[in-house]
């Protein structure tokens, strides 16, 4: 984390072609939607894994909190500023920090199945912008509690995208992340909880 203290911040926003405090703006509240939504269907996982309910409860109330601060914030302004305007050009050194603030948040957070694998140390993302596909991930490891709010993240960004979290899954599931038998069930399970 060390990274974001050697990079003047007023230099990168003043030459940047986004209006910061719009955008910001615009990261807050997509991030306050995501939440609602993540935290919804939460909810309604506790209710189809009542066992798992305090738990879910609390991580519906700090999903995502990392983003809203230093040192994620301004790449994630930034990441979302450019998924809306596609024409929006940044330097390669904003590029860098995104990818940095990506993997320092699925590193950090156990309902991503990257905090799992120990094995991955070097930034996958680093790969222009997305996810190299040249490594798995070993997500063997991760809980039940992060597996029910890794499904309610997909779901929340599936209705976000236009997707599902079905769809998702189906895509990335053996050929991104590998998962035991267990875990494949549950998500599933989970899934089909969600839709019907």
């Amino acid at each position: 984390m060390d990274y974001y203290k050697s990079i003047d911040q007023f230099s990168l926003l003043m030459e940047s072609d986004i209006d910061f405090s719009e955008a910001k703006n615009a990261f807050f509240d997509r991030q306050k939607n995501h939440n609602t939504s993540v935290r919804d269907i939460l909810d309604k996982l506790s209710v189809k894994f009542p066992k798992h309910d305090s738990e879910l409860d609390l991580r519906g109330r700090n999903h995502d909190s990392d983003k809203l601060k230093d040192p994620l914030l301004i790449p994630y302004v930034y990441m979302s500023a450019m998924y809306k305007d596609k024409a929006l050009t940044i330097d390669d050194e904003m590029k860098n920090r995104i990818a940095q603030a990506k993997f320092d948040h699925v590193k950090t957070n156990p309902h991503h199945p990257e905090f799992w694998d120990k094995s991955l140390i070097e930034n996958p993302f680093k790969v222009h912008g997305r996810f190299a596909k040249s490594k798995v991930i070993n997500a063997s490891k991760m809980d039940d509690d992060s597996i029910l709010e890794m499904v309610a993240d997909w779901t929340a960004m599936g209705i976000e995208m236009g997707d599902s979290a079905r769809s998702w899954a189906d895509k990335v599931i053996k050929k991104r992340f590998d998962f035991t038998s267990q875990q494949i069930e549950l998500i599933y399970k989970a899934i089909k909880s969600l839709e019907g």
